[in-house]
């Protein structure tokens, strides 16, 4: 939550330099991205790091 407050007022920027829908598909991949390392989590260090982590870069 605290990323998104962050990243919030770049937005207009980001809007401008790669347009509303690349800045879309970017958000998503970011958003998407740990899904695909959770599979091969299976450790509770493991997925703790994995949550840790996406929640930075969300």
């Amino acid at each position: 939550m605290a990323a998104t407050l962050v990243v919030q007022p770049c937005s207009p920027w980001l809007f401008a330099r790669l347009g509303r829908r690349r800045s879309l598909a970017l958000s998503g991949a970011l958003l998407g991205h740990p899904c695909l390392v959770l599979p091969a989590a299976s450790t509770l260090p493991a997925l703790t790091g994995v949550a840790a982590v996406s929640r930075r870069a969300a």
